[in-house]
């Protein structure tokens, strides 16, 4: 719910932030989604970017992730047509990394207080 929230989030904002560029805020939720990916596949194997000594004790892991994510992005650098890319401009990229670090502490968070969780899921139980 954090992750789909803060994708909606992103768009909109790259969406008005680029002149109503709808293929730039296309490829802004793309670059997204590779992020957050690999935030759930560290999550699901112990690692926490929020819990900088959990980086270097899965190191294999951290690894894998980052190659996973950079090899994930390379394909619509390489082949923009295909994928209807537009490389963002800088500005965009600062939303992306800061929406992203926001999503990550809110990931850690609702992860590790399921408290709140708890009282999400009672206000709005059927």
């Amino acid at each position: 719910t954090v992750g789909a929230v803060m994708l909606a989030v992103l768009y909109v904002v790259t969406y008005f932030a680029s002149g109503q560029n709808m293929h730039e805020g296309r490829s802004a939720v793309t670059i997204f989604i590779a992020f957050y990916g690999t935030l759930i596949f560290w999550h699901v194997h112990g690692v926490d970017i929020m819990r900088p000594r959990s980086l270097f004790e899965h190191w294999r892991i951290t690894v894998l992730g980052i190659v996973l994510t950079v090899l994930t992005m390379i394909v619509p650098y390489l082949l923009p047509d295909l994928f209807v890319f537009v490389a963002p401009e800088p500005l965009i990229w600062v939303a992306i990394v800061s929406i992203f670090l926001l999503t990550a502490a809110s990931v850690t968070l609702l992860m590790r207080n399921r408290h709140l969780i708890n009282q999400l899921w009672r206000l709005f139980e059927p």
